[in-house]
């Protein structure tokens, strides 16, 4: 429950920081940088309790990310990216704290794998066990050029009726 918790909120704070940016009218700015704050500050007390909990409830992962050698910089980095973005939004640099936000939600991603690693479902599925077939992959890989073909036009359409230009 605390790492679903964790993981919506974490929508919700990057929605926040990204909205900031997305509009011109100043009053509805000031709303979605004090929604990522709050939302910022919600995260981090989440985030300190889903590590709190992982001691007990996800051992490995807990060992994954106190002992192992990247550990530590993957959650320095992280802190920091997060410090940032509260900082790039009480100063009002949004597109440091959109950068920030980022970047702090990639690496929690990362963390999130490397805590695992080399598994990919523990205790028994690794990186080096789950494989598919070569013919699943020629499938998988006529299948994503399909949807390349319906899902990139839909995109270039999408971001011209939105955002009033091209990329």
């Amino acid at each position: 429950i605390v790492v679903g918790l964790f993981a919506l909120n974490l929508f919700a704070y990057l929605a926040a920081v990204y909205l900031t940016l997305e509009t011109t009218d100043r009053a509805l700015r000031d709303d979605f940088r004090v929604r990522a704050l709050y939302s910022a500050l919600v995260l981090g007390a989440l985030a300190w309790l889903v590590y709190q909990l992982a001691r007990t409830e996800a051992a490995q992962v807990f060992r994954g990310l106190d002992a192992s050698p990247w550990g530590r910089p993957v959650r320095y980095t992280t802190g920091g990216c997060a410090i940032l973005a509260l900082l790039g939004l009480w100063f009002r640099f949004y597109h440091v704290a959109r950068a920030a936000a980022m970047g702090q939600a990639a690496l929690i991603l990362w963390g999130c794998a490397l805590a695992q690693y080399p598994l990919l479902v523990p205790p028994e599925i690794g990186i080096d066990t789950s494989a598919a077939p070569p013919i699943v992959h020629k499938l998988l890989l006529g299948a994503l050029a399909a949807g390349a073909m319906v899902l990139l036009p839909s995109l270039y359409s999408l971001l011209r009726v939105f955002k009033g230009h091209t990329f």
